[in-house]
């Protein structure tokens, strides 16, 4: 008798069968949603986004003058193509 989230593992009943203890399968969760332990927003916020980087670069001591850094702002628009740092507003920090 096999479940259906077993049947891509074949020899996931079998060891369970023999004894073994295997992690619950994903689409055991609480409500069977794999990404359901993170917070579900509507909308992408870019203040929340500048906000965090802000807090983010007060912890490590990186100058606001270092967000120009090419790989970093690559990786900003990878997260969401429409942010902007507001780079002018947090130099006062």
């Amino acid at each position: 008798m096999e479940c259906s989230s077993c049947s891509m593992h074949p020899a996931r009943q079998n060891a369970i069968q023999s004894g073994a203890k295997v992690p619950p399968a994903e689409n055991k969760g609480k409500n069977g949603k794999t990404f359901s332990h993170f917070i579900v927003t509507k909308n992408f916020n870019n203040k929340t986004l500048n906000q965090i980087i802000s807090l983010w670069l007060l912890r490590q001591a990186i100058p606001w003058n270092q967000v120009e850094y090419c790989y970093l702002q690559a990786a900003f628009h990878y997260c969401e193509p429409g942010a902007t740092l507001f780079k002018q507003k947090w130099a006062v920090l």
